[in-house]
């Protein structure tokens, strides 16, 4: 387990969460799927709860992020934890009242994130967790937007296939 989901459980466990943490997610296939794969692929944390399966993203590579775009789309509540990226916005159609707070620091923004996606997983479970995907979905595209504007600006554009 990493110091990040180590860090996030400690935030849970300090707000009264129940966790559990490697539960396998409800697929039958995927499409990564291979014929050694015995069993379906996991969540780093489980909120039994709310029903909800948690990706802690750290550094987001084009595979992660195609995986985490098609467990959104399925038939569960997942949510992409994004914690080492400031330019996450875990703001972005979050249902609690609140604005994106500013913050100079690295640091102190990635404090501000977690704090606040640990709060809001909490509302979630309390409230109504049906729209946790499609809010994951959401900053997720958002993030590979800006990812791919700043791409097409250190490199003139997009290349002429």
């Amino acid at each position: 387990m990493s110091q990040l989901e180590d860090s996030i459980l400690s935030s849970f466990e300090a707000a009264g969460v129940d966790t559990q943490v490697q539960v396998s997610m409800p697929l039958v296939t995927w499409p990564w799927k291979t014929r050694r794969s015995k069993v379906a692929p996991k969540c780093d944390i489980y909120l039994p709860k709310g029903n909800i399966y948690i990706e802690v993203k750290g550094f987001m590579t084009i595979y992660a992020m195609a995986k985490m775009a098609w467990l959104c789309r399925q038939d569960f509540n997942y949510y992409i934890f994004q914690g080492t990226e400031s330019e996450w916005d875990p703001w972005l159609g979050s249902p609690m009242d609140g604005t994106k707070p500013s913050i100079d620091t690295e640091a102190g923004k990635l404090r501000a994130q977690i704090a606040h996606q640990v709060a809001e997983l909490g509302h979630l479970i309390a409230h109504d967790s049906r729209e946790i995907s499609k809010l994951s979905l959401l900053r997720l595209e958002d993030y590979i937007r800006i990812r791919m504007r700043e791409y097409a600006a250190w490199n003139d554009g997009w290349p002429k296939l």
